[in-house]
């Protein structure tokens, strides 16, 4: 006899608070403590001091999360936003929004999607459905683009900045011609997420994810799962990425 499924409730995409067991884990997991909040101005000293990040008006909200993701190490994050700044100046074309009209023009900004709710350890779940990019219609530049604003953006908001992400990338309708767009950007933006990757089995996916919070084609409960408004307000939001970020939504 087969047990029914249990599955915990998962927060919504759209927040405007942090709830008290995510306060709670910035504590315990990412020493998020008020002790530690002499750390944002030891880094915020390092940048103003280092020949590449001096000058620059950083937002205290982008930093932070640079110490979030390395657990308050000041040595460690320092690193990161010199790398940060790095790649922002050599790529800076991949910085800007597209055009607007893309979005009602070209189905390839499908590919792309932040799923209505969140992994049940806060986490926000991006998909990534390869197959949706038309190669004749929209520009790698462009697919990069879309891919640094839909992380940047949903980075200013905490829960992300304290539990991270999560990215299916689905193979399905692709060959091999499309790995020959694969360059040092698109390296950079996979290597700081998490992601699962599958192509011929994609009901395995519910090894990992609750069914409420997958489309249906993967064994999941979601019908309508991209959000093209959503998609529209981070692409205007992000503009020209400023190179010492943005502050939080909340």
């Amino acid at each position: 006899m087969s047990q029914e499924r249990i599955e915990p409730e998962c927060y919504p995409i759209h927040m405007n608070f942090l709830p008290d067991i995510f306060r709670k884990k910035a504590v315990k997991e990412l020493h998020e403590t008020p002790e530690k909040s002499k750390e944002l101005d030891k880094l915020k000293h390092l940048l103003s001091n280092d020949k590449t990040t001096a000058g620059i008006d950083f937002e205290e909200d982008f930093i932070r999360l640079f110490l979030r993701h390395n657990k308050y190490d000041v040595s460690k994050a320092f690193p990161y936003v010199r790398n940060f700044v790095n790649f922002r100046r050599n790529y800076s074309n991949l910085f800007i929004n597209i055009p607007d009209e893309h979005f009602a023009t070209k189905a390839s900004t499908r590919f792309i999607s932040v799923l209505p709710y969140r992994c049940p350890d806060g986490c926000t779940l991006i998909l990534i459905e390869l197959g949706k990019w038309n190669l004749d219609e929209f520009s790698l530049e462009d697919v990069e683009r879309m891919a640094i604003f839909t992380f940047l953006q949903t980075l200013r908001c905490p829960m992300t900045q304290i539990n991270g992400f999560k990215s299916i990338i689905d193979f399905k309708n692709t060959s091999i011609k499309y790995f020959r767009y694969i360059n040092p950007s698109t390296l950079y933006l996979l290597y700081h997420v998490a992601f699962v990757v599958f192509h011929s089995e994609p009901e395995s996916l519910l090894n990992y994810f609750p069914t409420s919070i997958l489309p249906q084609q993967y064994g999941g409960k979601l019908n309508d799962y991209h959000n093209e408004d959503m998609m529209r307000k981070l692409n205007k939001e992000h503009r020209n990425f400023p190179i010492g970020g943005q502050p939080n939504y909340f």
